[in-house]
């Protein structure tokens, strides 16, 4: 059967940060940490997935991203004095810091592997672990010039070994699958096997002394000697979790964590063990303690806790919910909220600041303020709970209806309205006091509302798209000739309006009568649209935002692509300060309208593609004549029902031609599109 390691454990929440958008929850990351490693009380490093450094020098209490310069994560970070240190990851990942992390040099090894573990000797003297898990050499690499080169220490190859330590430059020692210990008393020159009965996978090995050592591994496998390593006592430390990592602060004391938030001590060499309250229930993978009374540990999606008491007590650090979140709705710049999965209703009243939860309970889809005081929330079961106080308490509210909603809208403080299943429109003239069920003349799903007035409503949702002149009395479908699952409805006045949905916006200007067709590729689907006035506007969606400033004519991406979870609300108090609400609890910010767009707009106008002839017949040219356009250049030709008739890629050309035998006479769309940015045409074939 095959086995997980501690850090496959470990690398179970990926995610990401991007510059123009800071992060709001969870606090400081939603990433997985898997190593922490501190210089002292108060200065500290962890890191994690994608290439996660995070820095801290108050002693855990406020923590700044660095930037690694990678996406791969990372395993494993030890300094090897307040200015130089070292991270290893995914694909042979090593970095390196002389500035105490204000910059990280990639050094490059020449091999793929993820390598699992990190330990220095001395400013000059460093071991990595290398598992063989999915191809490759496995094995134990070797610096003697900090970090400048790197080469396996012996010919055996040791193919699953996870942790190392170093007693002094001479004795060393390593512990991975099946049980296996090794050690070196020639600095690594060559290793003898200690252990290795079991068939348990060993995690993480720590010594306090040239004689007293622990081990740690998978179902609370825990192992001591006091000679050295000549023996190994198995001992029960109170646990069957998988334990991740052990760190001892001299010979009697040591910590170990692992899975479900374990949390395990001794006080007397071993001999016995206190499981620990540390106030999580998510992986632990990673524990230091800098001095005997201040301890760190880091895991799962961002979590860290500390001790200032040797470890009788431990705080939370990180704070925030990892639940998802399906709605954003800020009141004015301070005060704002959120909803989602489990009921769960966040708050802040510093502008993003904190998120402290403020309810939970049933499924929740969407929030939505009349003033500061005065906000509603709809969700699963015809859910409807109301609040006259910023949130403090909640009141269920009776809907009428058992199918479950997914938007809520008021147009004043009295008049709202929700849409949910089966084409539910309900509808309150009393600030929720009752709510009357409308007649939408469809059973599809609805998914978002929006009303221009009092008067002037459309709700979109599975295949409909739905508009009312008299205030929900009569509601009329829309016929776009587009067949979509219609997500979100924006509109910026009673003329101009947006919906979206899979991979299409569409846009009216005469007040849903006539609709044009835009499309943004990179994203499908796409759940909220957001315009801040006529030009300038957003959409979310998997993988990523993106920003149109000439009211989606073309749309940049300001995620810069590499949010790899779905964002599902966006909202923004005023034209540059903005969030976006995704899954498992992440908030994101930006203050600048998301990024200025100006190297995206730079690259659009100095490479400004041409089609030619346009009209068309049988083929077109799409050209570029100022320069050669380096890198990848994708050309989709879609219809005006959003169908995508024809895809052709090229690469470092600034003329490419397409044919054009199977399309007929007519209007279509030509995206032209890059990494950094996309362009949209109009192309008409006669």
């Amino acid at each position: 059967m095959k086995k997980i390691s501690a850090f496959t454990f470990c690398f179970l929440c990926t995610t990401f940060a991007f510059a123009q958008w800071t992060w709001q929850n969870p606090y400081p990351t939603p990433l997985t940490l898997v190593s922490t490693f501190f210089t002292d009380g108060h200065t500290g490093y962890a890191v994690g997935n994608s290439g996660t450094i995070l820095k801290s020098t108050d002693g855990g209490a406020s923590w700044d991203f660095q930037n690694s310069g990678t996406t791969n994560s990372l395993s494993s970070v030890f300094f090897t004095n307040p200015t130089t240190g070292f991270a290893v990851g995914y694909k042979g990942t090593i970095l390196k810091t002389s500035d105490a992390g204000q910059s990280w040099i990639s050094k490059s090894i020449g091999i793929n592997n993820t390598l699992a573990s990190v330990f220095f000797v001395n400013d000059n003297v460093g071991y990595i672990c290398v598992p063989q898990i999915y191809f490759g050499d496995g094995g134990i690499l070797k610096t003697t010039d900090g970090g400048e080169n790197w080469v396996f220490t012996h010919d055996t190859v040791w193919t699953n070994l996870h942790s190392i330590y170093f007693v002094n430059e001479s004795i060393g020692y390593a512990v991975g699958g099946e049980g296996m210990i090794i050690k070196t008393i020639n600095g690594g020159q060559n290793w003898a096997i200690q252990h290795g009965q079991s068939l348990k996978q060993l995690s993480s090995v720590c010594f306090a002394d040239s004689n007293t050592g622990y081990v740690v591994g998978e179902q609370g496998e825990c192992l001591t000697t006091k000679d050295g390593g000549a023996n190994w006592t198995d001992v029960f430390c109170g646990t069957n979790e998988y334990l991740c990592e052990i760190n001892c602060t001299d010979a009697n004391h040591a910590f170990a964590v692992g899975k479900n938030g374990a949390l395990i001590s001794t006080n007397d060499g071993g001999a016995n063990w206190t499981v620990l309250n540390s106030g999580t229930s998510k992986i632990l993978c990673s524990v230091y303690f800098p001095n005997q009374q201040e301890g760190f540990a880091v895991g799962e999606c961002g979590n860290i806790i500390s001790t200032t008491d040797g470890g009788l007590h431990w705080n939370l650090l990180s704070h925030g919910t990892n639940e998802h979140l399906y709605s954003v709705f800020f009141v004015d710049a301070n005060n704002g909220y959120a909803v989602g999965e489990h009921g769960v209703i966040v708050k802040t009243n510093d502008g993003g600041a904190h998120w402290p939860v403020i309810g939970s309970g049933i499924w929740l889809k969407s929030v939505f303020f009349t003033d500061v005081a005065h906000g509603y929330v709809v969700g699963a079961y015809g859910k409807i709970i109301k609040t006259s106080d910023g949130g403090t308490t909640w009141d269920s509210l009776v809907s009428g209806t058992t199918n479950s909603l997914f938007s809520v809208f008021f147009v004043d403080n009295e008049t709202g309205f929700s849409v949910g299943e089966e084409g539910t429109i309900l509808k309150t003239s009393d600030s929720g006091i009752s709510w009357n069920t409308q007649t939408s003349g469809t059973t599809d799903r609805l998914e978002s509302i929006y009303f221009v007035d009092s008067n002037i409503g459309y709700a979109t949702g599975q295949y409909a798209i739905l508009k009312t002149i008299d205030g929900g009395a009569n509601w009329a479908s829309i016929e776009t000739g587009i067949t979509d699952w219609f997500t979100s409805v924006f509109f910026v006045n009673a003329d101009t309006g947006y919906v979206c949905g899979g991979s299409k916006i569409l846009k009216t200007i005469n007040g849903g009568v006539d609709w044009a067709i835009y499309v943004c590729g990179t994203l499908r689907p796409i759940y909220s649209i957001y315009f801040v006035d006529a030009k300038i506007g957003y959409i979310g969606g998997v993988g990523g935002i993106f920003k149109t400033k000439d009211g989606g004519e073309t749309w940049f991406d300001v995620s810069e692509g590499s949010f790899p979870y779905s964002i599902f609300s966006l909202c923004f108090p005023d034209s540059l300060t903005g969030y976006a609400v995704a899954a498992l609890g992440k908030i994101v910010k930006t203050t600048n309208g998301g990024g200025s767009l100006s190297i995206n707009e730079t690259l659009k106008h100095e490479f400004k593609f041409t089609i030619y002839p346009n009209p068309a017949n049988t083929n077109i040219t799409i050209s570029n004549d100022n320069a050669t356009f380096q890198g990848p250049i994708a050309i989709r030709i879609y219809g005006v029902r959003g169908e995508l008739l024809i895809f052709e890629e090229f690469k470092d050309n600034n003329q490419m031609e397409l044919k054009l035998d199977n399309l007929r006479s007519g209007i279509y769309i030509v995206q032209i599109q890059s990494k950094s940015w996309i362009e949209t045409q109009k192309l008409i074939i006669q």
